[in-house]
């Protein structure tokens, strides 16, 4: 099992804006209104090297949005322990992460839509903020 699924098994995160994978590389992300899909992708991201050096930025997470997929898998978000914090996902049947959102500063996310004709979720935070991902490739 993946870092990342041990985390999400327990409901919990590392306190780090990130696009996790499980099919390839994880980055770091920060929102951006100005473009599309809400976020831009920066440098790659290490989980294990960022848990060597912060294992206590850990926080709890709620999942308020679930959405079933005709694969079995699904899409969910909701929020962290403190707040400010939000998170989208897609899991498989087996309710493993596929990848995983999560922002410190976006405040919860509340709303899930999904476009099956162009297979965009979108995802919505309190705060207005509008998640833009294709559910196979959230990095395009």
């Amino acid at each position: 099992m993946t870092t990342i699924n041990r985390f999400w098994h327990r409901e919990e995160l590392p306190i780090c804006d990130v696009l996790h994978r499980t099919d390839g590389p994880s980055a770091r992300v920060e929102l951006d209104a100005n473009t599309w899909a809400g976020f831009r992708i920066l440098q790659a991201f290490d989980l294990d090297e960022f848990l060597s050096k912060h294992p206590d930025e850990i926080t709890s997470l709620m999942e308020t949005n679930r959405l079933t997929l005709p694969d079995g898998g699904a899409l969910c978000s909701g929020e962290g322990s403190y707040g400010s914090e939000g998170f989208a996902a897609r899991v498989n049947s087996n309710d493993d992460i596929q990848w995983l959102i999560y922002f410190e500063q976006s405040n919860p996310v509340t709303r899930l839509d999904f476009d099956r004709e162009t297979n965009v979720a979108c995802f919505g935070t309190s705060s207005r903020i509008t998640l833009r991902l294709n559910i196979d490739s959230p990095t395009h």
